[in-house]
């Protein structure tokens, strides 16, 4: 009886854990791309590092608006989170569409997971793909998450039926109010990157939750409602194996971190873009992720000649912060501090979770 408890509580932490890298939902819809093939890579299981591709669809088209990468170094115990804007350019296909969070649909879980592995450089060992509704089960599971506004978030779109009302001050956010924070864009000024690094500290606050209010109850509850909600390779002996090496990773030593690079537009059809930066993309690969630099992007597919902009971009050099749970608890700059409408005002995100 103790051995099953402890393979139910070390599962649902390992789906609590993946959980916290995928709390976004896409705002807007777009067009699904074809299907395709791509070059096969081999997948596996590495000895002290595994990398682990979780990504999360939007409610009307089913692209994968979410792509984050976990990695955990069961040596050093520490993991990281690198956040792939959905807008990234990517050639995985001769049609049109090339943004990377059509990848899914056209390729499917384990082609995508072998793109990635070859582009990046590194070896993808299991995927873990949420759909919208996971994001609501786990929070209200876990009986809510608490975040402190310095400001209101208010926008409505009746088209998609989307309606965003949140008030100034200190909060719970239950499974739909959480949505609806992790979707909000309008107010930054940088767009959907504001809404990445808002999403830092929501990942944060999650996890703190789930690592410090975990108990028999909420873990079954939990369980129950991400069956049916997610796509995956990862087995009952890895998810046990995993949740045990992740539980070993103190919060402070859990990096987070968007992949270097720039907004960009292509001139022709004015389509917005993300463009990776190669340089900083290699050496984040390398320093936090295991990979050998030289071996990013040998295909090129993340490089768009055809445009200048994109080319500057990917050949240079952009720089970027990388940030753990434990500092952004402390309200850093540039993460804790987003702007908002009006631009000269700032919403400050925090988190005060109960132990």
């Amino acid at each position: 009886m103790k051995k099953k408890r402890l393979l139910t509580i070390t599962l649902s932490v390992m789906i609590v854990t993946a959980m916290v890298a995928c709390v976004s939902i896409s705002l807007t819809a777009d067009k699904k791309p074809d299907t395709a093939d791509t070059e096969s890579v081999a997948v596996s299981v590495g000895e002290d590092r595994y990398n682990i591709l979780v990504t999360g669809s939007d409610r009307t088209s089913g692209l994968t608006d979410v792509i984050m990468l976990i990695t955990v170094n069961r040596k050093s115990r520490t993991a990281a989170v690198m956040q792939i804007p959905r807008d990234t350019y990517a050639e995985y296909t001769d049609g049109s569409y090339k943004k990377l969070n059509g990848a899914y649909t056209k390729l499917g879980a384990e082609k995508l997971c072998e793109l990635l592995s070859d582009s990046l450089g590194i070896c993808i060992d299991r995927y873990l793909m949420l759909s919208p509704d996971a994001l609501r089960e786990t929070v209200d599971a876990l009986g809510g998450v608490e975040i402190t506004l310095d400001a209101p978030m208010y926008y409505k779109d009746p088209a998609q039926g989307l309606y965003i009302s949140l008030k100034a001050g200190r909060q719970v956010l239950d499974g739909k109010t959480a949505e609806q924070f992790i979707r909000y864009r309008s107010g930054y000024a940088d767009g959907d990157l504001g809404r990445i690094d808002a999403q830092k500290v929501f990942m944060c606050a999650l996890f703190r939750k789930a690592k410090s209010d975990l108990d028999p109850i909420r873990l079954a509850k939990l369980t129950s409602a991400l069956l049916g909600k997610t796509d995956t390779n990862i087995s009952l002996s890895d998810a046990a194996s995993l949740a045990e090496d992740v539980s070993a990773v103190d919060i402070k030593n859990i990096s987070f971190v968007t992949a270097p690079g720039e907004a960009v537009v292509a001139k022709e059809s004015g389509a917005s873009y993300y463009s990776l930066s190669s340089k900083a993309m290699s050496e984040l690969l390398s320093n936090y992720f295991g990979a050998d630099g030289a071996d990013f992007d040998r295909h090129k597919i993340f490089l768009n000649e055809k445009y200048e902009s994109f080319a500057g971009v990917y050949g240079g050099y952009t720089p970027y912060k990388v940030y753990t749970a434990e500092n952004m608890s402390k309200g850093v700059d540039g993460i804790a501090s987003i702007a908002q409408i009006p631009i000269d005002k700032k919403l400050f995100l925090h988190y005060n979770i109960k132990s």
